[in-house]
């Protein structure tokens, strides 16, 4: 996977245009340490990311922060990469773009890159408690989600819709 689509008018706002600047140092500043090299370019309403952060965990979390800003419509992090994994091949990279294609069309989580989490889009209605009585069958298990997401939902009882957020599968 390395594109990941998001809702261009929903999310946090900056002062003036969004630039690959301002992105950047919104990841730094709450992924701290985690990031060990970043560059962040917009490309028309996309932001590409390119460097090395220290887990997929940081790298997902990147890719959120990036992509829940109003004005990003999609997340380009081909270049962005865990440091010491194996790089992909131009196919693999292609073959896990049309797979994520295809899920975003059926209007599914979108699984990341690691398999352990998936992506999800907040719709009209949903709370954590229910996301999580949907994934996990016990809604008290909300508390999952929102550590998995602390970067980006700063209170469990604000989310909104167009928001993406992960969704840790083996709990």
């Amino acid at each position: 996977m390395g594109l990941l689509q998001f809702i261009k008018n929903v999310g946090d706002k900056f002062s003036g245009k969004v630039d690959g600047k301002m992105i950047e140092e919104k990841i730094r500043n709450d992924l701290g340490s985690q990031i060990l090299e970043l560059s962040v370019e917009m490309e028309e309403d996309q932001a590409v990311l390119s460097g090395f952060c220290e887990s997929n965990d940081a790298r997902e979390k990147a890719v959120l922060l990036a992509g829940n800003t109003k004005g990003v419509s999609g997340v380009n992090y081909f270049k962005f990469r865990v440091q010491g994994a194996a790089d992909e091949s131009d196919e693999d990279i292609e073959k896990a773009v049309d797979e994520e294609a295809a899920v975003a069309e059926e209007g599914q989580a979108i699984p990341s890159p690691s398999g352990d989490t998936d992506f999800y889009t907040i719709a009209s209605g949903d709370t954590l408690s229910k996301l999580a009585k949907k994934y996990y069958g016990d809604a008290s298990q909300y508390e999952v989600i929102f550590e998995a997401n602390r970067e980006v939902i700063k209170d469990p009882n604000k989310i909104y819709v167009g928001q993406t957020i992960r969704i840790p599968k083996n709990i």
